[in-house]
């Protein structure tokens, strides 16, 4: 019980925090996922959120200019 109800927590603390700092939802990523590539797996929610963060700030963790 303990575990279902913290990942409904994480997932709603997600939905709601992540697109306040400009990262995208991983749960539309696997909607659209399955639709275009249903025999193809996805990226794991770590390497979704990682590449995600990468992609906003850099691979420093600063937000680039050029």
């Amino acid at each position: 019980m303990g575990i279902i109800l913290f990942k409904k927590i994480r997932s709603k603390i997600e939905e709601f925090a992540y697109p306040l700092v400009g990262l995208p939802s991983y749960q539309k990523y696997l909607d659209i996922h399955f639709l275009k590539h249903p025999n193809c797996p996805p990226k794991s929610r770590e390497d979704f959120y990682k590449e995600a963060f990468e992609r906003r700030y850099g691979r420093d963790g600063a937000k680039k200019c050029c």
